[in-house]
């Protein structure tokens, strides 16, 4: 059996991987999804994405929304701490035009009328579910705002199509912390609907 390469396993035919829980499936499914938009030069309406939950399915948006942005971002500065990334980036001589087609994913991404459910409220450690309140949380949440914003995205599209959602693992928390949970997630989005900048 192969250990499977997300960097240069080809993209053609078909690859059956099997892999256990918390082995970094979501992390190389984005990677893919990445690839296929350099490589293969697919738009993001091209690419078929299938996962087993909502919850997983919200994640995995969530997580493809956040590689292209870090994609863009290790593009711009020529490497990236991430080693999927670095190696991507060393693979291309022309950064400017990786940095455009990731650009245009993105911004397909969103107006194909994909939502996103931010799954900004932490769920796995119960010292962040005590430490964030929902000023913290809001002021995460205007900066991701802000990095689509930047690529030229209408912030109106952006925001009719956001979500604010808990991170995956709820149903796994104690009833004191889902509770917390839960008030922080309507917090956020009672006041960002309040904030009329975002109205």
């Amino acid at each position: 059996m192969k250990v499977f390469d997300p960097i240069h396993t080809s993209l053609k035919g078909t690859n059956l991987i099997e892999a256990s829980a918390g082995t970094g499936k979501t992390y190389t499914i984005a990677g893919i999804f990445l690839r296929l938009i350099l490589e293969e030069r697919l738009t993001a309406d091209q690419i078929l994405v299938v996962t087993f939950t909502k919850a997983a399915t919200e994640e995995l948006k969530e997580r493809i929304r956040n590689k292209l942005l870090m994609a863009k971002s290790a593009f711009l500065k020529g490497g990236s701490h991430d080693g999927f990334m670095e190696a991507l980036v060393k693979k291309y001589d022309h950064p400017t035009w990786a940095v455009q087609r990731i650009q245009d994913a993105i911004v397909d991404f969103m107006n194909s009328g994909k939502y996103l459910a931010w799954g900004i409220v932490p769920t796995v450690k119960t010292d962040d579910i005590e430490k964030e309140t929902v000023s913290s949380l809001s002021k995460q949440f205007r900066c991701k705002m802000e990095s689509l914003f930047a690529l030229g995205i209408d912030p109106a599209i952006v925001l009719r199509q956001s979500l604010i959602t808990p991170s995956c693992g709820t149903g796994t928390l104690t009833p004191g912390n889902a509770e917390k949970v839960f008030r922080l997630t309507k917090g956020v989005s009672d006041k960002m609907r309040r904030e009329e900048r975002y109205a």
